[in-house]
């Protein structure tokens, strides 16, 4: 791996919430009739990034303040009453900074959260974020490059003992790695411990440190069972195809414990290479 884990934090900080927040529709009075806004509403979303009414939410108006919002869906089969009546309620729970990093943002997601937050820029409400949007382009990357600083993390610790790390691999896997790293260079007689452990994958790594007692006593977190879900994350974020599989291990149910046991395990191991602690059995 090229870099460091702060070159990695660094690139994950500077994408926001912004980067992936969608305008909202326009502002209606609250004391609108339902069927009216449902008849304008379809227009309105001809000029905007999507024309499907389903993709925008409105913001809701009383006496020139906001007080609401409303989604399309709301609005469908009412034939009375006004948007009062079917709005959610303004509440500073339900917003969030247009600055704030998006990796951050994620933990806000959980059972009892919102699934949409209104995005909050110089005071105004400017436009909202749904756990949806964590399956972007952009949020992808934040995590993907969170679990690569775990990762060139893991490998910096193993690397402070080689022969020590290497010996906690299986030697079926050791003969699978082997055989890696032979392959494009058949006249090599042994793969070095160090070329062992650059060929290893996130699950190698986290098995290494889990194996070394004394290293793993004092990162705690790497033992968290849900760590476990990890490589599963990292790989389906290699593949877009799996939108389905990374919905379900990133169930917004258990994003925000995810997302917290995964900063506690960068932190520990970040910690333990600054006190310049070594591999310990």
């Amino acid at each position: 791996m090229f870099g460091t884990s702060h070159h990695l934090n660094r690139i994950a900080s500077l994408v926001t919430v912004g980067d992936v927040s969608h305008p909202v529709l326009g502002s209606f009075d609250a004391n609108e009739a339902i069927t009216t806004v449902f008849s304008w509403w379809p227009d309105i979303c001809l000029d905007t990034f999507s024309s499907d009414p389903m993709d925008h939410l409105a913001l809701v108006s009383k006496d020139g303040r906001n007080v609401g919002s409303v989604g399309f869906d709301s609005l469908v089969n009412r034939d009375k009453g006004v948007l009062a009546d079917v709005m959610h309620p303004l509440a500073v729970e339900s917003l969030v900074s247009f600055e704030t990093p998006l990796i951050q943002a994620a933990k806000l997601f959980h059972a009892s959260s919102p699934y949409v937050y209104l995005v909050l820029q110089s005071n105004e409400i400017t436009g909202w974020m749904s756990y949806h949007d964590l399956l972007s382009i952009p949020f992808r990357a934040c995590l993907f490059s969170m679990l690569l600083a775990i990762e060139q993390a893991m490998l910096e610790i193993a690397l402070t003992d080689p022969t020590l790390a290497a010996s906690k691999l299986s030697p079926n896997r050791v003969k699978s790695l082997e055989r890696q790293i032979k392959r494009p260079s058949p006249k090599l007689k042994h793969a070095s411990t160090r070329q062992l452990l650059d060929r290893s994958l996130f699950s190698d790594k986290l098995c290494i440190i889990r194996r070394c007692k004394t290293t793993s006593d004092s990162i705690p977190a790497v033992n968290d069972r849900l760590v476990d879900a990890a490589k599963d994350v990292r790989n389906s974020l290699a593949h877009p195809s799996e939108d389905f599989r990374l919905l379900k291990l990133l169930s917004k149910e258990r994003l925000h414990d995810f997302l917290t046991r995964l900063t506690e395990l960068e932190t520990q191991l970040r910690n333990y290479l600054d006190l310049q602690r070594k591999l310990e059995d």
